[in-house]
């Protein structure tokens, strides 16, 4: 790497805004508290699922309907694997307390951090490129969906097992 790329480097983390960081460090955070074994309140599951989602508004606004189909799909794909592991999970079920027991797993921190990592770079290359192609739209609605998917996913097989 030369000089000039790693000053560009620092220039752009250095030029991001202070509430990213907040995020940043809310979600490892929320990563590091579900390594360990917890209770989980039932509506508090579907939380993350609908700010993800809530985030995903704009994709319905680009004008794009092929974007929403796209999002729609990963969603569901997304939604799918999220519920067929969470199936696979083994919960405590605290019905007095209408809660889950869920074992502690990286899985929640990887995946924080890696969706930190590809938003962080989708936002420089809407603040760095004038107009993004189509293909990069898509490929951000699809990585949007299936995270957001995943988790809505786990959320719904946690309730199933609380409800059978």
């Amino acid at each position: 790497m030369d000089s000039l790329c790693i000053q560009n480097v620092f220039n752009t983390i250095r030029e991001t805004p202070l509430w990213v960081w907040g995020i940043l460090a809310y979600l490892i955070i929320i990563g590091i508290k579900a390594t360990r074994e917890r209770i989980v309140y039932l509506p508090q599951l579907f939380i993350i699922p609908l700010i993800f989602i809530g985030l995903k508004y704009k994709s319905f606004f680009t004008g794009y309907h092929s974007l929403i189909i796209i999002a729609i799909i990963a969603l569901l794909i997304g939604c799918g694997l999220g519920y067929v592991l969470g199936l696979k999970t083994k919960v405590a079920i605290i019905k007095e307390k209408l809660s889950v027991q869920i074992p502690g797993t990286y899985t929640t921190l990887i995946l924080f951090l890696v969706y930190f990592a590809i938003q962080y770079a989708f936002g420089y290359l809407c603040a760095t490129v004038a107009i993004l192609p189509f293909t990069l739209l898509a490929t951000k609605s699809i990585i949007d969906s299936l995270f957001s998917g995943y988790f809505l996913g786990r959320a719904l097989a946690y309730t199933q097992k609380f409800f059978s």
